[in-house]
């Protein structure tokens, strides 16, 4: 919300910002050097290029940001790096799944298919080019008030999905197993993703339609969620029926609470 966008940026904030940004860096380059031993048959090669994509993700989501936004909009969180302990434990446990298949079924490891590219490079395209389209509108954080300058984005890829960043960072995460050729953590990724977004949709469409009235009901109806078999906020239509111009000021609207991570 608005507590979400600070006025200014102390020294210690840019401080803060160079050594995430410095420790991203290290862990790209890490990976770069790993990944360059592919021609050698050196099996940690994919960790090198997992490594790239991962610390790459981090980096871009600030530098987007940065790009489509004022600089008062910055925070340490746009790294997402504190994003949720659910989400560093889930990385931890694909980290051992590779390890733990690698010594007992190494041949596991080299079932590769181009499509896990597809899922990695898909997945940020269509992710940053929804943080850049909507521009201002795009938070990480919910925005629990609506902004005199909030506006509903209906272009470029929002005309394809209510929630093409979702959509990406969906395509990202379990192409990241793919390349890792973690069998249990793609499973468990995109079943606890779907879960997390069938439930963020549905709450955050509720505030929408709270923002936007029956001119968000009308996007609803046209345009798909992004995310596959998650509905969102099915109730839309009625919730707006009897006000044409929004219902921002209806505390029924609101989400009960917001528990997982900014994404």
């Amino acid at each position: 919300g608005d507590a979400s966008r600070p006025r200014s940026h102390s020294s210690a904030h840019l401080r803060q910002s160079a050594r995430r940004a410095s420790f991203l860096g290290c862990v790209f380059g890490t990976g770069v050097g790993l990944a360059a031993t592919v021609s050698t048959g050196c099996p940690s090669w994919p960790v090198g290029i997992y490594a790239c994509y991962l610390s790459g993700f981090h980096w871009s989501e600030y530098f987007i940001t940065a790009l489509a936004n004022p600089p008062a909009a910055l925070q340490l969180g746009t790294y997402l790096m504190d994003n949720s302990l659910a989400y560093w434990v889930a990385a931890l446990v694909s980290w051992l799944e590779f390890c733990v298949e690698h010594a007992i079924a190494p041949d596991l490891k080299e079932r590769r298919q181009l499509f896990m590219y597809f899922c990695l490079a898909s997945g940020e395209a269509i992710r940053k080019s929804a943080m850049l389209t909507a521009g201002a509108n795009f938070n990480h954080a919910i925005e629990w008030r609506k902004r005199p300058e909030h506006e509903l984005v209906r272009r470029g890829v929002y005309s394809l999905a209510r929630h093409p960043a979702y959509l990406g960072w969906l395509l990202w995460a379990c192409g990241t197993q793919l390349l890792l050729c973690n069998p249990v953590s793609l499973v468990a990724y995109a079943a606890a993703s779907w879960a997390f977004f069938n439930r963020r949709i549905r709450d955050e469409e509720r505030l929408l339609v709270a923002f936007f009235g029956r001119e968000y009901v009308r996007y609803r109806r046209r345009v798909w969620s992004g995310v596959p078999f998650v509905r969102g906020y099915a109730d839309a239509d009625s919730a707006c029926d009897g006000d044409a111009d929004g219902m921002t000021d209806d505390e029924s609207v609101r989400p009960v609470r917001f528990e997982l991570a900014n994404i």
